[in-house]
């Protein structure tokens, strides 16, 4: 298990009281700046972000929160006035919104803004993240009691080293990008509950309708062959989230199954609906298994020689020659070729043998799947991919699929 912890942080050079009850001690560790701990590690998340909206409103400030858990979930919050404002988030992907906001609310100047920029669009992992961000800040955004006990001055990072490191990084990875060829565009995003079965074979959407969203809804889609690959929805899960959990049918719901256990012998159940609000969970063996099968494609529903979507190499692939930030990476055999494929942030990249860049092609989205079929290389994206604590479903969201020739 990782890291746990949250704190607040308080521009307050005026030092303006505020409520605050005996589970948190302030600490003054960078300049004008109340940073808020638990006395005791007790990592209640929801009750320090009702304290920020308490505080925000009682002061007239911005209150910067953060919370952190496992290594691998990071968030950053700007409440102002008793609402969100803006937020960095790194939870089985990146997002954020609000950005300005972030930046007006950590005091950024004209450099520092372009910095962070650069890092909230960047991939990074959650403790890089927090890292990389309190520098820029000059924050102590990596602390908790016993941090700042052991190591009170040690707990903002080398701000010089990540501005130089942003440098580099940017003259390393400036690049000319071709354009990939776009087969299909859909509204919408994939959707992947924790219950859900993981199969090659298929892609699960939530899309919008003429009544608006419904994420009880999941349309069921197999990548089919023809003149060009296509996407043909097969079957549609129809979860009843409303009847389930009361919650209107917009409402963002996210389905988490634990495995049995000592002591869920059953297992357990979890309708969760972001950030962290379960209106609903079970560890009834009867309902587990009903709301299982709700997620099912019944075998007869596929089509046989639909694409399976989970390629593997057929090269061997030394780990440490990709570059960094890579979400996927794959040799490929053509016309007597070894290459390599890179899945980065925003570029598909096409490499020698010996890493040396022969091509790139800008992607929009998240990905998902990629396949190959002879010497082309398909690849499906999502703006976002539906899961725990994800921002919910836009009406400019897409499911995107590509086409990349090998024939480089």
């Amino acid at each position: 298990m990782g890291t746990k912890l949250c704190n607040l942080n308080i521009y307050n050079p005026e030092k303006k009281s505020y409520t605050l009850d005996s589970d948190y001690t302030v600490v003054h560790i960078a300049e004008d700046w109340d940073t808020v701990l638990e006395a005791e590690s007790n990592m209640d998340f929801k009750k320090i972000e009702k304290a920020a909206k308490t505080i925000s409103k009682e002061i007239g400030e911005p209150v910067i929160v953060v919370i952190y858990f496992d290594d691998d979930i990071f968030e950053l919050h700007a409440t102002i006035d008793g609402k969100i404002a803006g937020f960095y988030r790194i939870n089985q992907g990146t997002y954020s919104k609000g950005v300005p906001k972030l930046i007006e609310a950590l005091r950024l100047d004209d450099s520092d803004a372009k910095a962070f920029r650069y890092l909230v669009k960047k991939e990074m992992d959650a403790y890089e993240a927090i890292s990389n961000i309190s520098a820029i800040s000059g924050l102590p955004l990596f602390a908790d009691m016993i941090l700042y006990n052991e190591a009170r001055d040690e707990l903002i990072p080398d701000k010089a080293e990540v501005l130089d490191n942003i440098k580099q990084e940017k003259k390393k990875n400036k690049i000319k990008a071709n354009k990939p060829e776009l087969l299909m565009e859909l509204p919408g995003a994939i959707v992947e509950h924790h219950i859900d079965v993981i199969d090659g074979r298929i892609i699960k959407t939530v899309e919008p309708d003429t009544d608006g969203i419904d994420y009880g809804k999941i349309h069921c889609y197999q990548v089919i062959p023809g003149s060009e690959p296509t996407l043909k929805r097969i079957h549609d899960n129809i979860i009843p989230f409303t009847e389930i959990t009361d919650c209107p049918a917009d409402t963002n719901i996210w389905v988490l199954y634990h495995k049995a256990s000592e002591f869920r012998p059953n297992g357990e159940v979890l309708f969760l609906q972001p950030p962290c609000f379960s209106p609903y969970e079970t560890d009834d063996k009867d309902d587990i298994s009903a709301i299982k099968m709700m997620f099912r494609v019944p075998e007869e529903k596929y089509i046989a020689d639909a694409y399976e979507l989970l390629s593997e190499s057929d090269i061997k692939l030394k780990k440490d020659d990709y570059p960094d930030g890579y979400y996927f990476a794959s040799g490929r055999k053509v016309n007597g070729k070894d290459l390599i494929i890179v899945g980065a942030s925003k570029y598909v990249h096409i490499y020698d043998k010996d890493m040396n860049r022969l091509a790139s092609y800008g992607i929009k989205g998240t990905y998902y799947r990629w396949f190959y079929d002879n010497n082309d290389l398909y690849i499906i994206t999502s703006t976002i991919i539906h899961g725990a604590n994800d921002r919910g479903m836009n009406p400019t969201d897409r499911v995107r699929m590509y086409k990349i020739s090998l024939e480089v």
